[in-house]
């Protein structure tokens, strides 16, 4: 549907019901308003559109499939499968598609294909719209494969073959196939050199091929026809980054925090550039601003937490840092990995002072395993490190009793190398 149509029926649904009285929409009208909704995230008001559908419409079979499908992201299958049973018209392209996903949720695409490929070939003409859904189900549930498989069914002159071959370009990304996806969205560029998604798709090809430069300019292009395309700017900045071009960074970072100014992207990348002990500050509150933007539930979250805990070791605040680990391993973030890194780091510059605060104020906030012991044990004997980390072997000798008695001749080694030296 025509976005434009899509927002004055949204638009008119919202008036019905703020209005109060009862009202009669289309069916189809009520599940495109269901759609937009949860494209927008916002399940209440689509389970409200549903909901009046079933009310008005209730024997209509694209409302009850509807209906089916939302009881299946709520509920789960089993009650949704019982709906579709209800359908009379088992022959019908949804409810053969609906077992279809059902086959691929429990991972048999062997028992999903032949249900497709009964319904492609119950029709006097093949279905190619039926392609095209069931490529897009298989897309979903990363079978990329069998989705390409699928597409290659339909002939050139399909009156949707611009859709056919951008689903075609993400299964060659997720198949990591990044110049077959850049020959797919070439075409989308081709048909309408002013379509800014189909320069984005182009651009997100080329980066993921490693062709920066052509990947900028494709991004520059999408830009150009729409200023405000996040995922424009971010190829942008992604692409700064992999050439290293300070002032190119610099510029599509300030460019992506004025199209996307709750973004967490550009901020961690400016606490990157100015990570230097001279900057530490500015970086801080980088780091800062990327956190109160990242969610919780994001994998930079760690990234976000490791760098500023890394920050504040290097300004010598270890209790801070070790704090925010504390609240890194609530949310399951590996903090080890991350410490010893700077533990290693600082070693091996000979920073030995820092070094031991770094690994004193892990150890203040968690209790070694037997392993982390040996962990440390063996990275300062392979590092011939022994005076200089006096205090931490005295340290990892309270632990002798945690290891196997084979693994006690490290702590051997390491007591007769600190009396001769």
């Amino acid at each position: 549907m025509n976005p434009h149509n899509i927002e004055q029926l949204v638009a008119d649904f919202e008036a019905r019901i703020a209005s109060g009285a009862s009202f009669y929409m289309e069916a189809i009208d009520l599940l495109d308003v269901m759609d937009y909704y949860l494209e927008q995230g916002n399940e209440a008001k689509a389970d409200q559109a549903i909901a009046i559908a079933q009310h008005l419409h209730p024997d209509n079979e694209d409302v009850r499939l509807a209906v089916a499908y939302r009881q299946k992201d709520l509920a789960g299958w089993s009650e949704a499968r019982r709906i579709v049973e209800s359908i009379e018209n088992q022959d019908l392209p949804d409810v053969r598609l609906f077992y279809a996903e059902e086959a691929l949720c429990a991972l048999n695409p062997d028992k999903a294909d032949k249900i497709f490929q009964a319904a492609f070939h119950a029709t006097y003409e093949p279905d190619f719209k039926l392609c095209v859904d069931y490529a897009e189900i298989l897309l979903d549930y990363g079978f990329y494969e069998r989705c390409i498989q699928t597409l290659n069914l339909i002939p050139n002159d399909f009156e949707e073959i611009d859709h056919v071959l951008e689903i075609k370009g993400e299964a060659y990304i997720g198949l990591e196939q990044y110049e077959e996806a850049e020959q797919c969205y070439l075409h989308g560029v081709d048909a309408d050199g002013f379509d800014d998604i189909s320069w984005t798709q182009l651009a997100f090809a080329q980066l993921k091929a490693k062709r920066y430069d052509k990947a900028l300019e494709s991004a520059e292009y999408a830009l150009a026809i729409n200023p405000k395309s996040e995922k424009a700017i971010d190829i942008k900045h992604s692409c700064a980054m992999a050439m290293n071009d300070i002032a190119l960074i610099l510029q599509s970072a300030e460019e992506y925090i004025s199209i996307a100014p709750e973004a967490h992207i550009p901020y961690l990348t400016l606490s990157a550039l100015y990570s230097g002990e001279e900057n530490k500050e500015k970086s801080i509150k980088y780091i800062k601003a990327a956190a109160a933007r990242c969610p919780l539930n994001h994998p930079d979250r760690a990234k976000v937490i490791n760098a500023l805990a890394g920050t504040y070791i290097l300004c010598q605040r270890e209790d801070e840092a070790m704090e925010l680990y504390r609240a890194a391993e609530s949310l399951g973030i590996d903090v080890w990995t991350t410490a010893m890194h700077f533990f290693d780091k600082a070693m091996t510059s000979k920073n030995y002072p820092h070094a031991q605060r770094i690994f004193f104020a892990y150890q203040r906030a968690f209790p070694l395993s037997a392993e982390q012991v040996l962990e440390v044990a063996s990275f300062l004997r392979h590092n011939s490190l022994y005076q200089e980390a006096k205090e931490v072997w005295e340290h990892l000798f309270t632990h002798e009793d945690e290891l196997s008695p084979e693994r006690q001749d490290f702590f051997n080694e390491a007591k007769k190398k600190l009396k001769e030296q």
